[in-house]
């Protein structure tokens, strides 16, 4: 009898213990569960704060027939960084001529903004750089990737002199302001430009948004210039491929007038584009559609004895493309000599 009743106790001592054992398992299993579950919503928030890669290609325009393409192959996450490669193909008329690799890494400061875009092995920062054809494109992808500094308004007719301001013209102080506009698409440049009669007194404002700019705009007394000589039969510019002048004061179609040039376009391996601003009989100004879209260069030579303006720019990447204008009785321009050469 006494075997009997322990038995019975052993028995029910064992399947306490294997209860015991099964709600201990059923409690792990669900402590185990939970951090699943949590590191899921981890991962889901970590997801959110990784950047969108929107833009997985571009292509730059190099000139005449020249093009240039950039594909992502990869793009990698560091701790204030991020590389991105790219498969680089280098286009001439429409033909392959070289392809190779370029991976350029995306820094951010202390706060988060955008800070620095380079070349691995090289520290020059593309962001300072004024004559890189791919700054454009990079800044597009690097504001996706980080938060953009404010912008602030620039008053550039406060930064600047009168003495300088004034110089300028002849005939007409020029005052001007610069406002950076936001656009759906991306942010522009609005030149505010004053320009008053010195002996009239009447004002006129012009509002004019150039198409591209790599740099601020500028035309303090280094980056203005003016080519105004009646007097002189042959005037030569010093305008180059790169540097060239923001505002330039000249008399481009030969009335006696001061017309002037502002920077239009800047990215193009052909050198700064210009939008031109006629003077008209009555003091006014107003833009010269026509040679600007059709000319868009700033000339090398100004011949006011022939009428004619001689031009020169890098066509492609291995070309010169020299060409001559003449000013017609009915104010049309005529193409007069035009030669594609090798560069040397």
């Amino acid at each position: 009898m006494k075997k009997l009743i322990l038995s019975i106790f052993v028995c029910f001592l064992l399947i306490g213990c294997k209860k015991e054992i099964t709600n201990n398992n059923e409690f792990k299993n669900q402590i185990i569960d939970s951090l699943s579950n949590l590191k899921k919503a981890t991962d889901s928030i970590s997801d959110t704060k990784k950047p969108s890669p929107s833009i997985k290609s571009f292509t730059i325009d190099c000139g005449s027939g020249c093009a240039m393409t950039y594909n992502e192959v990869t793009r990698k996450n560091n701790t204030n960084s991020i590389e991105i490669k790219y498969e680089v193909s280098q286009y001439i008329d429409e033909k392959v001529e070289d392809e190779y690799f370029e991976t350029y890494i995306f820094e951010s400061d202390s706060n988060g903004f955008l800070n620095s875009i380079h070349l691995t092995n090289y520290s020059e920062n593309i962001i300072n750089d004024e004559e890189s054809i791919i700054k454009e494109y990079l800044l597009k992808i690097g504001y996706e990737l980080y938060p953009q500094k404010e912008k602030t308004t620039i008053d550039s007719s406060e930064k600047n002199s009168n003495q300088a301001i004034n110089s300028l013209f002849k005939k007409f102080e020029f005052k001007y302001t610069v406002t950076e506009i936001e656009t759906d698409e991306d942010i522009k440049t609005l030149i505010k430009m004053s320009l008053t009669n010195k002996e009239s007194k009447k004002n006129q404002d012009i509002n004019f948004i150039p198409e591209s700019l790599i740099i601020k705009f500028d035309a303090n007394q280094s980056n203005s210039i003016s080519y105004f000589d009646t007097r002189k039969i042959i005037i030569k510019s010093a305008q180059q491929i790169e540097g060239g002048h923001s505002l330039i004061v000249l008399d481009y179609n030969f009335d006696g007038l001061e017309d002037f040039a502002i920077i239009n376009y800047e990215g193009s391996n052909g050198g700064p584009q210009y939008a031109y601003y006629k003077q008209k009989p009555n003091g006014r100004f107003e833009l010269d559609e026509s040679f600007t879209n059709e000319i868009r260069f700033f000339p090398l030579e100004i011949n006011n004895k022939e009428k004619t303006l001689k031009f020169g720019h890098p066509s492609g990447c291995c070309q010169i493309n020299t060409f001559m204008v003449k000013i017609q009785p009915n104010g049309k321009w005529k193409e007069i000599y035009s030669k594609l050469e090798d560069i040397n």
